[in-house]
């Protein structure tokens, strides 16, 4: 993530300098490029290779005003002008066809037709000394900043907030710039991208660039690029453009995000190499770290394949599983805290495909809080991964429809064990819980078009976190029942990680001071583990409740007594890891590397891990 770490500056963070970033950094002073000129127009763009990402940043402010208030552009792909490289690995390429719809390679270098409503907001710069007005810089808002569903048959995607600038006050031209993402179809996986338009105010049609150099998606790395029209379908004009000060947006597009290294002012000893996982994770396959310390938010760079990508602040992270943690962890606690009772209920009363006379024996004692715990007993084999990898798997993750993601959840596994007795992971698991208390919930509320994710999740936890709007759409079911993934097919800002990780501890050490909207016993089980409270997995110093992971530490720092520390994970290498009540950690990362046990080694030198209680 390109975070300038000098949040207090009025200007956005996806314009830190690329000199700046080359004095820490070596990899971006050997591919930073130059700043995008104010004349540069598409036609001098080439089809023969992707551009450096700096093209993407426009001038930082300007004294030309932009008049263009308000629109509605439809970007429509040139398909003779799409290009792509892939750079997956075959076997992972190959896997990708278990995990995805059978159309997966059919027109994925093209892109889908985009619609961009959108506003235009002015940040000010603060008045220099002596009183001379500030120079503006302009944004475009989209209206919708969440997941937008096509007709492609690969791909969905994500606008997110960018630049505007007018060449000249003679001319109609304007430039702008703006972060997007693709995101596969029924899947997590999320490709991170820049669109560059220019567009000649009074013409119906102008162009745009569009590049992606990065991605968080462990099967399937490619770049794309290439042009398309933009079709400008309305637009509307002031020379009183609202203020972005005075918008949510604001928070999201330049939260306060300090350079990692700046935490060698609290610990000069710290080997950040070790830290950023350098020996563990290669470059290409981070997509952001970060630290949290008393309350401040640390994070490299976000580094692509063609330089330093300009909207880091807006970089788009899929949850994976630790949507298992956020949804099903945090919601189960949030209706145990209004309601009571939550975890006893039976599987049987609200899931009908779960009480069939070929499988009900096996869901008979089934709860919440054993779907929550992955202990239902139902399972071909113990060992990690062998039944949520296995080729059968495809029978979940590839189908689409509620009614098919249940007939899996339900059917796939014998009953093997004692509910509540073995872990034993499948994201199937969390589905069903999804499904349980949706059910439940619409009973409860005497309303079909109840839903548990917007109704509770969205408008009770979210919002009290002020997580960003990207948050607040899930991945869902297709057909006549929507149903959240709820074990995974969330997405995330990086700003979302402290955010939730602040609310949590708020919740523990001070619910007053946003009301007590997470069950007490629940919260001080999940946050302060230990071998009493939790369930063993296949991993001496491994443990899970309530959908959270636990690790003891006591080997890796040497600690007098044993110290679990609980944390998130989700699949390509994710994880965000609670270390102490003031110090959390977090990776996103898509190279399956699970480790993060160096970094609490080297964050230990910044505060004392050992015996503290969460």
């Amino acid at each position: 993530m390109a975070l300038a770490g000098i949040g207090i500056a009025w200007f956005s963070l996806s314009v830190y300098s690329a000199a700046a970033f080359a004095a820490d950094n070596p990899l971006a002073a050997n591919k930073a490029g130059r700043l995008v000129a104010e004349n540069l127009l598409l036609a001098d763009i080439t089809d023969s290779a992707p551009r450096t990402m700096a093209m993407f940043n426009l001038p930082v402010h300007s004294n030309i005003p932009v008049t263009l208030k308000s629109g509605s552009i439809r970007l429509q792909p040139d398909v003779s002008k799409a290009n792509i490289n892939i750079h997956s690995q075959p076997e992972d390429y190959l896997y990708s066809q278990n995990t995805s719809p059978p159309s997966f390679g059919d027109k994925r270098q093209v892109l889908p037709e985009m619609q961009l409503d959108f506003r235009i907001l002015a940040e000010d710069a603060p008045q220099p000394a002596g009183g001379v007005h500030a120079n503006r810089r302009y944004h475009i808002v989209p209206v919708n900043r969440q997941l937008q569903e096509t007709q492609h048959p690969t791909w969905d995607y994500i606008l997110g907030v960018g630049n505007v600038v007018q060449l000249s006050e003679q001319s109609p031209q304007l430039q702008i710039a703006l972060p997007f993402a693709l995101v596969e179809k029924n899947q997590n996986c999320v490709h991170n991208g820049a669109l560059f338009l220019d567009i000649t105010l009074g013409t119906e049609l102008s162009t745009f660039y569009y590049q992606i150099s990065s991605e968080t998606c462990g099967y399937f790395q490619a770049d794309f690029w290439g042009k398309g029209q933009v079709v400008l379908q309305h637009s509307e004009f002031s020379t009183e453009i609202p203020s972005m000060a005075d918008s949510p947006v604001l928070a999201e597009t330049n939260p306060k995000i300090r350079p990692l290294q700046h935490l060698a002012n609290h610990a000069q000893e710290m080997d950040f190499a070790r830290l950023q996982l350098q020996h563990l994770i290669p470059e290409q396959a981070l997509s952001a770290l970060g630290v949290i310390y008393q309350g401040e938010h640390y994070a490299t760079p976000c580094m692509t394949r063609a330089g330093v990508y300009p909207f880091c602040e807006q970089l788009v992270l899929p949850s994976y599983s630790l949507a298992k943690s956020i949804f099903a962890g945090l919601l189960v606690m949030s209706l145990e805290q209004s309601y009571g009772d939550i975890l006893s209920i039976p599987v049987t009363q609200w899931i009908a495909q779960c009480r069939t006379a070929a499988n009900i024996d096996k869901w008979q004692g089934v709860t919440v809080g054993h779907l929550l715990d992955m202990s239902t007993g139902n399972y071909q084999s113990r060992q990690h991964g062998v039944d949520e990898g296995g080729s059968d798997s495809s029978g979940f993750f590839s189908v689409a429809s509620h009614e098919q993601k249940l007939q899996y959840a339900c059917n796939q596994f014998p009953r093997q064990s004692t509910p509540g007795t073995e872990f034993v992971y499948h994201t199937s698991d969390t589905y069903l819980l999804g499904a349980v208390l949706q059910a439940w919930w619409q009973d409860k509320s005497a309303n079909a078009d109840a839903d548990v994710f917007r109704d509770v999740l969205v408008k009770r936890i979210f919002a009290a976190a002020q997580l960003s709007e990207l948050a607040q759409k899930s991945r869902r079911s297709q057909g006549s029942t929507e149903q959240p993934f709820a074990g995974y097919g969330l997405f995330l800002l990086p700003g979302d990680f402290h955010k939730l990780a602040d609310f949590i501890q708020q919740q523990w050490q001070n619910p007053a001071a946003t009301a007590a909207l997470l069950h007490s016993d629940m919260l001080s089980d999940t946050l302060q583990p230990h071998v009493h409270n939790t369930l063993a997995t296949e991993f001496a110093n491994i443990r899970y409740n309530n959908s959270f992971w636990a690790y003891n530490l006591k080997p890796i720092l040497g600690c007098e007594q044993d110290n679990y520390v609980p944390y998130m994970m989700g699949y390509g290498g994710l994880a965000l890891v609670f270390l102490r009540p003031d110090l959390q950690f977090y990776y996103v990362s898509d190279g399956h590397q699970y480790n993060w046990r160096d970094a609490a080694i080297e964050l230990n030198k910044l505060a004392d891990i050992c015996r503290i209680n969460i």
